[in-house]
């Protein structure tokens, strides 16, 4: 491929003989076909020249990964399909990696590499869309790290590396990028470390420093505070204004006393009474007195009906009374002989009750009968 490197292409080849691929002229026009596709019209930051840093990187750490072959397929894939080719419009990513990966998986698939390495360089170039690889997984650690390595560039580079990517998405207003991409940085700055692997440890301070410095100038170019932080929008206080939005009402009751509320029942609309309230009836004054004679006779007849069952009811109730009396008095003479019998086995002569106990008990239960009686 013309403006490219010999060496670029002997790497692309070697590293796919080891995915299982053993057809050195379709490997060469592999290559080629993304060599056109790394150059393609509108591509100002993640060229060619992209991509050679991105294996550079890499070859560093060939020892200490476990897989270097899928890690370079993976670079060479990585970014060959673009933003402005999908129209995504909420990323600031020229690079597309969600496609750059179908298509990576496709094309390996395609030319006889090992389905679980195909999937493996699927998985690492997915790891750049923006989230943490696994701390356990070095390749993917490494891959990452490497990727994003030009943000511990020096400032002079780092600022042309600003320049350069934000004339690939010349596209995008001038604002809309600057909200877009002041949020990917704030992410990454919120990071514990930037970096994941002893390959970009190095850089930590440098990528925080020029990360930090491109926040401020975006967040100049942002209505809101000048420190970087945007205006919150206030909820409005005019309660005319906010009840064209908000239909949602709060009723505050104060100085309510504590007392029992009961639940009513829900009633369907044709249930309900019409009116709770209770209709008066207009009463004339000759009515009003016929009303109240007829009332007077009526409590006459229940005071006489009252009298004649109170007196019969007594009766009854005395007659009762005086029935259990005496049953009362049976039962405790049966109990005395009773006992009479069972004391006769151990003493020969029994004490008798004395005559005054006897009348004594006879006066009680009298004087009993009798209490009970006026009680009723």
């Amino acid at each position: 491929m013309p403006g490219a490197p010999s060496w670029l292409q002997t790497g692309f080849v070697k590293a796919m003989r080891e995915l299982g691929i053993a057809d050195d002229v379709l490997l060469r026009k592999e290559a080629d076909k993304l060599l056109g596709m790394w150059q393609s019209v509108g591509r100002e930051f993640h060229t060619t020249s992209h991509l050679i840093r991105l294996l550079t990187c890499l070859d560093h750490f060939t020892n200490a990964s476990q897989q270097p072959a899928v890690l370079t397929v993976a670079a060479w894939y990585h970014g060959v399909i673009t933003q402005s080719q999908t129209r995504a419009r909420n990323t600031t990513n020229y690079e597309n990696y969600p496609a750059s990966s179908d298509f990576a998986l496709d094309r390996l698939l395609q030319l006889g590499a090992q389905k679980e390495n195909a999937i493996r360089v699927g998985e690492l170039i997915l790891m750049l869309e923006g989230r943490q690889p696994p701390s356990d997984d070095l390749d993917a650690c490494i891959f990452v790290d490497a990727a994003i390595s030009y943000l511990g560039a020096s400032p002079q580079d780092y600022r042309s590396y600003c320049q350069l990517m934000r004339a690939e998405m010349d596209a995008m207003e001038q604002l809309r990028y600057a909200r877009l991409r002041r949020s990917l940085i704030s992410k990454l700055l919120a990071r514990d470390t930037i970096f994941h692997s002893p390959l970009g440890s190095g850089n930590e301070n440098a990528a925080r420093q020029n990360l930090e410095g491109e926040y401020a100038k975006l967040s100049a170019l942002i209505p809101g505070d000048p420190t970087g932080k945007e205006k919150t929008v206030s909820r409005p206080k005019n309660k005319d204004k906010s009840s064209a939005t908000d239909t949602s009402e709060i009723v505050v009751i104060k100085g309510a006393s504590a007392r029992t509320i009961s639940r009513q029942p829900n009633l369907s609309p044709e249930d309900k009474p019409s009116s709770t309230k209770i209709p008066v009836v207009k009463v004339s004054a000759t009515e009003r007195k016929a009303i109240e004679e007829r009332a007077a006779q009526l409590q006459a007849e229940n005071v006489a009906n009252e009298t004649e069952n109170g007196l019969s009811s007594m009766e009854n109730v005395a007659d009762q009374f005086s029935t259990l009396t005496m049953r009362k008095i049976a039962v405790k003479k049966l109990e005395s002989r009773s006992a009479q019998n069972f004391d006769e086995t151990e003493e020969e002569d029994s004490p008798s009750l004395p005559q005054e106990d006897e009348n004594e008990e006879n006066m009680y239960s009298s004087a009993d009968d009798e209490d009970s009686l006026s009680e009723i």
